[in-house]
Order: C-alpha cells, then sequence, then structure tokens
C-alpha cells in the first residue's frame, strides 16, 4: 500500500439509480484479501434477496489539503473566467 492510503472498502453501486454508496458503517479492511472476501459477501446476500447491485473494492486515500490548494485554485479561477465570460 502507498504511504497516503488508509485501506479498502467495499463500494455499492445503486440498482436503480447506478450511484455509489457506502453504508453507514463501511468497514475499512487494512488488506486486499479481507475487502475482496467482504465485497464477495455482498454479492451474495444481494442475490439472495434477489437484488441487482454491482459491489467493488475501492482503495481509500488521505488527501491533504496543502497537497490539492493548487488544484483548488485552478478550478476557481477557471470558474471565474467562465462566470465573467457569461455575464460580458
Amino acid at each position: 500500500m502507498p504511504d497516503n492510503s488508509l485501506g479498502y472498502v467495499v463500494v455499492t453501486f445503486n440498482q436503480a439509480s447506478h450511484q455509489p454508496g457506502l453504508p453507514m458503517a463501511a468497514d475499512l479492511h487494512s488488506d486486499l484479501e479481507d475487502a475482496v472476501n467482504a465485497r464477495d459477501w455482498e454479492r451474495e446476500e444481494t442475490v439472495k434477496v434477489g437484488r441487482n447491485e454491482r459491489h467493488v473494492v475501492a482503495e481509500v486515500f488521505e488527501v491533504r489539503e496543502d497537497e490539492i490548494a493548487p488544484t483548488i485554485e485552478r478550478e476557481r479561477a477557471q470558474w471565474a473566467k467562465l462566470v465573467a465570460k457569461s455575464h460580458a
């Protein structure tokens, strides 16, 4: 795992909306194999109740504000340009 990796979670994609979601009490797995086993269990339980939701394993990373600040500032500048252009 990279230094800023916090672990793995199982993400569920809703059957109707296809939107990703995490249960309120989602487990954070420190081991990929544990997360894959949890995903497989979720799939089995979903099938048992007749739903067709999709489950994937995702790695969770810590993101420090100082790492993303340049990106945020760049996005703000682009939005400011678009707003100014729309009002011209």
